[in-house]
C-alpha cells in the first residue's frame, strides 16, 4: 500500500513539474519601438518617416503620434490596421507591430470626404 501511495505521488510530482516548465514563457524575439509623427490635415497626411529600419530577428513597434489637424474627426490606416478616429484638434498614440520588411499603404480618412495616401516601408 505505501508503494502504491509512493508510486502515486511521484506520479503527482512529475506531472507538476511537466506542467510548470510548460507554464514557462517561450524566449521572444527583442522588440524595437520606433516612434514616427504623423500629420493628418484637410489637404493630406504627412508621416515624419516613411521608412523605418528594423534588425533581422527582431519585432518592430512603431509608436504613431497622431495629431489631428483638420476640421474634421479622422484616422490613420496603415495595411489593415485602423486608428480609432481622431477628433479635430486632438492627438493619439497608435502602436504597430512589424516582424518583418515589407512595403504597407497607408492613408488618412474621414467619415464623409476625401481620403489621402502614402506608402510606408519596413527595411
Amino acid at each position: 500500500m505505501k508503494s502504491l501511495a509512493a508510486l502515486g505521488c511521484a506520479f503527482a510530482l512529475l506531472a507538476a513539474a511537466t506542467t510548470a516548465a510548460q507554464a514557462r514563457p517561450e524566449t521572444t524575439a527583442p522588440t524595437i519601438r520606433y516612434l514616427d509623427s504623423v500629420i493628418l490635415s484637410d489637404t493630406g497626411v504627412k508621416l515624419h518617416s516613411t521608412r523605418v529600419r528594423t534588425a533581422t530577428g527582431s519585432v518592430l513597434v512603431v509608436v504613431f503620434k497622431i495629431r489631428n489637424s483638420s476640421k474634421t474627426a479622422r484616422r490613420f490606416e496603415i495595411g489593415s490596421y485602423q486608428s480609432p478616429f481622431v477628433p479635430a484638434g486632438k492627438s493619439r498614440n497608435y502602436s504597430v507591430g512589424f516582424s518583418g520588411a515589407e512595403k504597407l499603404p497607408y492613408r488618412s480618412v474621414a467619415r464623409t470626404g476625401k481620403k489621402f495616401s502614402g506608402t510606408f516601408t519596413v527595411i
